[in-house]
């Protein structure tokens, strides 16, 4: 069985791996279903780690781990596109791109769920069910989730996580209400206990 303080120190080693991919990614932001490079960053660490990425719909991007022991099926999911918008902030990891950037830390979502991808194919054996990893295009845009569910995404899936950072943007209720479903992350929140 996995136990949590391990995983976590697990974790605390892929840091600078982590900031790795983020920052190559912030530094090369892409948007809606036009990723070219993030798609080949992330399917590349997947390879490199043992999985067989797939392709889902028309830029998304599954892996599964676990498999070998019978259990449900859950999602975990990171979104990679970045917005039409021109970086200001002076990092030496911003966007190279003019017009574009990763303001709204989808760079952040992709690195989490490669980070989550490595300790859960490290810990395969361990699994019980099966963990499908989704890499999402064009959450922005409110399309690249429908397309994916389209596409088979949400087959055999049990139970969902999909992650979605907002810091300072405040939405009140009407405009999360009027968000289309199936097009976005729940705008609810959550604690996940691990015991």
């Amino acid at each position: 069985m996995m136990d949590p303080k391990e995983l976590m120190a697990e974790a605390a080693v892929l840091e600078p791996q982590l900031q790795n991919w983020r920052r190559t990614l912030h530094r090369h932001p892409e948007v809606g279903f036009d990723l070219p490079q993030t798609r080949a960053l992330v399917k590349q660490a997947l390879t490199e780690m043992g999985y067989t990425p797939q392709d889902c719909g028309k830029c998304g991007v599954i892996a599964l781990a676990g498999g070998k022991r019978p259990g449900k099926v859950i999602l975990l999911r990171g979104d990679m596109d970045a917005l039409p918008l021109q970086e200001e902030s002076g990092e030496e990891f911003s966007s190279e791109l003019p017009g574009k950037m990763h303001g709204c830390g989808h760079d952040m979502h992709t690195a989490m769920v490669l980070g989550a991808a490595k300790l859960l194919k490290e810990h395969e054996d361990e699994i019980e069910g099966t963990v499908k990893l989704e890499f999402q295009p064009a959450e922005e845009i409110f399309q690249g989730s429908l397309d994916m569910i389209n596409s088979g995404l949400l087959e055999y899936l049990i139970h969902c996580y999909r992650k979605h950072s907002i810091a300072i943007v405040t939405y009140n209720y009407e405009t999360l209400r009027n968000i289309e479903k199936g097009t976005t992350a729940y705008y609810d929140g959550f604690t996940t206990t691990i015991i």
